[in-house]
């Protein structure tokens, strides 16, 4: 599990790397960005696989998920549009609920049978929330479909994220104050991050206010494993009670909220895709169907692309 966990972060870099490239405008940029993104979905759920790894055949069909992405391709569905969509749209809805419900609910009943206890639930479902995380980033910044369900669907996180919160009360009452507080703001620093990051990719209003939220838990957490790590000489310590993927998680969320933190305060420009112009860009970020002003920008940005697409489509006919 750890040589995932460091090929995980590997990929993460990855996609720093990528950002910054797209910022500068190299056309290598976001495809980096989206490949470490399907990548570490891919790991993620292999995570889970080996989590269940004592099943061996049922742990396999947890790939499912991604599997959606190649369906249409596979059946030959490109002449027929809607019965791709169908195709497309069962296949996710198949694998999503295979793992969600299928085979935990399966697992519990054997296990329970054999009076057998080899099987992390509470681990299995962050694996599983965590990979829908990166999927429907994956497919959002590809337009592809299902992308916004799967993203509101990640934020079920926060179920498993409260069992963790229950169970570290016990560990606060145990009198183990610093560890206690430590992973419980650990546990809701990631909550909030995905909450507030799905937020913030569905135009919802309040994105931002979670971010503010954030960040004193940040810098909380982070005096406390600084303090905690030099008290104790063990850099490890602190993350005692967290599960790796979680681990993984509370650090490159940190990185992004920092890197969102300073994009607010002006120090930190934006940054674009070189695909499209930045205005239309703009008008994207602040569409929504919630308020009047998203919808407003909405309605322009349907303009905008319309027009956009016109003017492509008479350059290229004037070239040839």
């Amino acid at each position: 599990m750890k040589e995932r966990v460091h090929i995980i972060t590997f990929c993460l870099c990855l996609c720093l790397v990528g950002l910054f490239a797209n910022f500068a405008q190299n056309d290598y940029g976001m495809p980096l960005v989206h490949y470490s993104l399907l990548a570490i979905s891919l790991l993620f759920l292999d995570l889970m696989r080996i989590s269940v790894a004592k099943y061996k055949v049922a742990g396999y069909f947890v790939f499912l998920m991604v599997l959606y992405q190649l369906m249409p391709v596979i059946v030959g569905t490109n002449n027929n549009a809607e019965f791709a969509e169908w195709i497309f749209v069962l296949t996710l809805l198949g694998g999503f609920l295979y793992n969600v419900l299928i085979l935990p609910i399966a697992l519990f009943f054997i296990e329970r049978k054999y009076r057998s206890h080899d099987i992390s639930f509470l681990m299995y479902y962050e694996l599983l929330f965590l990979s829908l995380f990166t999927i429907a980033l994956y497919s959002k910044f590809n337009s592809m479909m299902g992308a916004s369900v799967m993203l509101t669907l990640s934020m079920l996180i926060v179920i498993p994220g409260i069992v963790r919160l229950i169970r570290l009360m016990k560990l606060l009452l145990s009198g183990e104050y610093l560890t206690a507080v430590f992973q419980i703001t650990v546990y809701l620093f990631v909550m909030l991050s995905i909450v507030g990051t799905t937020f913030k990719f569905q135009h919802w209003p309040y994105a931002d206010s979670i971010l503010y939220i954030n960040l004193p838990l940040l810098f909380l957490s982070f005096s406390l494993w600084l303090f905690m790590t030099f008290r104790k000489q063990n850099s490890s310590m602190p993350f005692s009670h967290t599960s790796p993927a979680v681990k993984t998680a509370y650090f490159s969320f940190s990185i992004t909220i920092f890197w969102l933190a300073t994009h607010l305060i002006g120090v930190a420009p934006s940054v674009y895709s070189d695909r499209y112009p930045k205005a239309m860009q703009v008008l994207g970020a602040q569409a929504n169907n919630v308020t009047k002003e998203g919808r407003e920008f909405g309605r322009r940005y349907d303009i905008y692309e319309e027009n956009l697409d016109r003017f492509v489509e008479e350059q290229y006919k004037a070239e040839q």
